[in-house]
Order: C-alpha cells, then structure tokens, then sequence
C-alpha cells in the first residue's frame, strides 16, 4: 500500500509548488496541506511530513487521511506504538478507511500481534474488494493466508511448549520421587520423553 502512496505521491511531486500556491492563497486548505505530506513522506523527509500533515490536522481535526499520513510518519521513523494510535484514530474518523486498516494491520504483524493482523488486514481486503480493488484485495488475500500459517506454527510452538513443560514436571516428580528402597531398579534417565519445540 505504501506502493500505492508512493506512486500518488510521484504522481504529484511536479505539483509540490502548485500544493505551496494554494497553501498560500488559503492556508486553510487541509488537502494540500495532506498532499504535500505525503510528497514528503515518500521523499523520505519525514520532518516536512510531519509538519504538513500536523498542519492539515491543525486545519481539520477530523482528517482521517492526515492521521494515517502522520502514522505512516511515525512508523518510518520507528514508533510503533504512535504510529498504532494515529492509525486508530483516523478508523474512529473513518472506519471504513481501507488504508488505515491495512497500516494497522501491517503495524500489529510488526508488533507479533497476529490476532489484531489479521482482523485489520481482513478488514482492509473485504474494503477493497467492496471498491473492486482487485489487485489489493487478492494481495491482502494471500497476506492473510501468510500470517494465518504463522500463527498456526505459534500456536503449535506453545502447544508444544506446554507439553514440554508438563513433560519436564513429570520428569522432575519421576526424579525426586523416592525409589522404594528394596528396588533393585536402577534410575533412569526420562529425558528421551521430552518433546521439544
């Protein structure tokens, strides 16, 4: 998706002096300011990103686009849990926002947060298959079946962590026990039964 911004956004670096006219005709314009951060953004000079898209905010609360603007900000220089909490607040704006669900789906997979993933990728996709977005809907598709493999393998590893830890206490209470005193048994070593991860 960052694709699609980058490609909008190269679509409109030849108009970042058309954006700065308007804004100086009417800096209340929110949209230019929004567009301008998002050239920015994929110039890489997040500082102009931010400003922008703090000014188009500044201007219009209520901007859902600005929001995932700015999240998209703070998750490029590395703050997750900002770039989460911009995200969910252009969804409180707009939840149908397919964007912003598809940044705060990829935010929680960096987080490990594979449950919220896929609830906000799966989002994302019935968004864009509803727009008829094609191409972006079987991308999400075959994400979320990615992920979906993941989380089966996380979940067999703590299945199997489990059975490993009820093996180990099982060995511990086989090797601390007593053996009966008349045993001519020799002790043995139950570590071949564990099972490990």
């Amino acid at each position: 998706l960052f694709g699609d911004i980058y490609t909008d956004a190269e679509r409109y670096k030849d108009k970042i002096s058309d954006f700065q006219k308007v804004i100086e005709q009417n800096n209340e314009f929110a949209r230019s300011h929004n567009n301008l951060g998002a050239v920015r953004l994929v110039e890489k000079n997040l500082e102009l990103a931010r400003k922008e898209y703090n000014e188009a905010l500044r201007i219009n609360p209520k901007y859902a686009q600005a929001h995932n603007g700015l999240g998209m900000v703070h998750e490029q220089l590395g703050q997750l849990d900002q770039a989460i909490e911009k995200y969910k607040t252009a969804l409180s704006i707009d939840e149908n926002n397919a964007v912003a669900n598809y940044n705060l789906g990829l935010a929680y997979n960096e987080k490990n947060d594979l449950d919220q993933s896929i609830s906000y990728l799966a989002k994302a996709r019935e968004l864009y298959k509803k727009n008829k977005n094609e191409g972006q809907e079987k991308y999400l598709e075959g994400l979320i079946v990615s992920l979906t493999k993941r989380q089966g393998k996380s979940s067999e590893k703590i299945q199997s962590a489990s059975n490993t830890s009820e093996d180990v206490e099982k060995t511990l209470e086989l090797r601390l026990g007593r053996a009966p005193e008349d045993s001519n048994t020799p002790v043995t070593n139950h570590e071949g039964n564990l099972k490990v991860a």
